[in-house]
């Protein structure tokens, strides 16, 4: 299980003496409540603590417009990673960002619905592959403007990648 770090109290910057003992309590509170995966359990609800990992989510990939915005506002110069973000459209996505560059972006469709990725590469050729057979089997795109849109298959799990 995860847990916060504790410093003694005269080690926590800024912190009036006063208020040390409610700032331990607080602590305490969050480590008990806290599963493994940074989760705060609250006993219902919520909604107060998700909304922090929907902003990351967001920032990481966006699909309510109809189509996939890899990295929409995530800072270039920070690298990320992300696996399995559930899409608009029953899609399962994941993507890399290393260096300022998309390297890597895989799509699973759960239903087989077309699929519409605004292309991460400004300007740049970019190609789909389906990877479920094992083989990387180019798939054809139809482009309009940035974006890529290309049928899927329920189960299939594709490429897309910079040419």
């Amino acid at each position: 299980m995860a847990r916060l770090q504790r410093l003694p109290i005269d080690l926590q910057p800024g912190s009036p003496p006063g208020l040390q003992p409610d700032r331990l309590h607080h602590v305490a509170l969050l480590e008990q409540d806290m599963t493994a995966n940074l989760y705060v359990h609250q006993g219902g609800g919520g909604i107060e603590v998700a909304g922090a990992t929907m902003a990351i989510n967001e920032m990481l990939l966006q699909s309510h417009q109809g189509y996939l915005h890899l990295f929409p506002v995530w800072p270039k110069n920070f690298e990320a990673r992300f696996g399995t973000l559930r899409a608009h459209g029953a899609f399962l996505v994941s993507a890399e960002l290393s260096w300022g560059k998309v390297t890597r972006v895989e799509i699973v469709s759960e239903k087989g619905k077309d699929c519409t990725v605004l292309s991460p590469w400004h300007g740049k050729a970019a190609a789909v592959f389906e990877l479920t057979s094992g083989a990387r089997t180019p798939v054809p795109v139809v482009r309009d403007g940035e974006k890529l849109t290309f049928k899927t298959e329920p189960g299939g799990r594709y490429a897309v990648v910079c040419c």
